[in-house]
C-alpha cells in the first residue's frame, strides 16, 4: 500500500512538472512571437488610420479642415457637415435606392446560388459536370461592357432595379465554395429522408440549409457588401438621377462642386471647403451600415474560408 501511494504521489508530481513545463514554454516570449506581433500591429495601423482620419475629418470645424491639421482626433468637434449633409433629399433617396438594390439582389443572389450549389452538389444529379464548368468557364472568359449592356437592353431592364440584383446574382466562385460545403454533408442523411418520402426542395429546405447556416451568412455578406458599394452596373443601366445608389451619389459630392439639393444653398452645396468637408461626411455615411453588419456575421469566415480545406 505505501509503495502504491508512493507510486501515485512521484507520478502526480511527474504530471504537475510537466503542466508546469507546458505553461513556461506557452509565456515564452521569442525573438519570433516579437516580429509577428510587430508585423501584425503595424498592418492593423495601417488598415484603421484611413478610417480613423475619415471620421476626424468629418466631426472636426472648417477652420482645422483648411489648414489641414488633423492627423488622428477630432479638432472643435462639430456637427455641421453631418447637419448640411443629412438636409439633402438626394441623400436620402440614394439610400432608399440602395437598400432597395442590396435587398433584392441579396435575396435572388442566395436563392438561385443556394438552390445551383445543392443539385450540383448531388451525385444524383447526372449534368452536375457540364453545369459546373459552364460556370466555371465565366471565371476566366467575359463577353464585356457593350455585349451587357445589350442584352440588359433587350431584356428591357434598362432604369429598372433588376438591371442591378440579377447581372450579379450568381458567380462561379459563391456556386463553388457553396457546392463544396454541400458536399461534406452526409450523404446518409439525405438518404434517410428519402426513405421517409422526402424530394429534393424538402431535402434542402430542411436538411441542407439549417447545416449550411454558415456558408449562408458568408455569401450573404459577400452580396451585401457588393451591392452596397456598387457603383459601375448603376453608371451603365440607370440613366434616370432619382435611381442613382449612394456610391454614384458620393461620386457626385466628390467630384461634382455643383451637386444640388441642399435647402438654402442656391445651386451648389456650399463653398469650396464646405464641398471638402462633405465628402469626409458622405464617406462616414456611406460605409457606416456596412461596418455595423460585419461585427455579426464575422464569426461564420473561419468556417466560409475552411470549406473544402480539408481532405479525407
Amino acid at each position: 500500500m505505501v509503495t502504491a501511494e508512493k507510486e501515485i504521489a512521484k507520478s502526480g508530481q511527474v504530471a504537475q512538472r510537466r503542466k508546469g513545463e507546458k505553461l513556461r514554454k506557452k509565456k515564452k516570449f521569442t525573438i519570433g512571437k516579437f516580429f509577428v506581433y510587430l508585423t501584425v500591429f503595424i498592418l492593423v495601423a495601417f488598415t484603421l488610420y484611413p478610417v480613423v482620419y475619415i471620421l476626424s475629418m468629418s466631426f472636426s470645424s472648417l477652420e482645422h479642415l483648411i489648414l489641414q491639421d488633423v492627423w488622428l482626433l477630432p479638432k472643435d468637434f462639430t456637427l455641421e457637415a453631418y447637419a448640411l449633409l443629412f438636409k439633402t433629399s438626394d441623400l436620402w433617396v440614394a439610400y432608399k435606392n440602395t437598400i432597395i438594390y442590396t435587398f433584392l439582389g441579396t435575396a435572388i443572389g442566395l436563392t438561385f446560388t443556394v438552390a445551383l450549389s445543392y443539385a450540383v452538389s448531388q451525385k444524383n444529379f447526372y449534368c452536375r459536370r457540364i453545369v459546373i464548368w459552364f460556370f466555371m468557364i465565366t471565371m476566366f472568359f467575359s463577353g464585356g461592357v457593350v455585349p451587357s449592356y445589350i442584352l440588359i437592353n433587350q431584356l428591357h431592364l434598362i432604369n429598372s432595379p433588376l438591371a442591378i440584383a440579377l447581372p450579379g446574382a450568381v458567380t462561379a466562385w459563391n456556386m463553388i465554395i457553396t457546392r463544396t460545403y454541400f458536399a461534406t454533408i452526409s450523404p446518409s442523411l439525405f438518404e434517410s429522408a428519402s426513405l421517409d418520402g422526402a424530394g429534393e426542395v424538402r431535402k434542402l429546405i430542411f436538411i441542407a440549409l439549417p447545416v449550411a447556416k454558415p456558408i449562408i451568412a458568408v455569401l450573404a455578406l459577400y452580396m451585401i457588401v457588393g451591392y452596397w458599394n456598387t457603383y459601375f452596373s448603376a453608371l451603365l443601366y440607370l440613366e434616370e438621377r432619382e435611381l442613382m445608389p449612394i456610391q454614384n451619389y458620393l461620386q457626385t459630392i466628390l467630384y461634382d462642386s455643383n451637386a444640388s439639393g441642399t435647402p438654402g444653398q442656391g445651386s451648389t452645396i456650399g463653398g469650396a471647403m464646405q464641398i471638402e468637408q462633405l465628402k469626409y461626411s458622405s464617406i462616414v455615411v456611406a460605409i457606416f451600415p456596412i461596418m455595423m453588419v460585419y461585427p455579426f456575421l464575422q464569426k461564420y469566415f473561419a468556417a466560409g474560408i475552411m470549406v473544402g480545406s480539408i481532405k479525407e
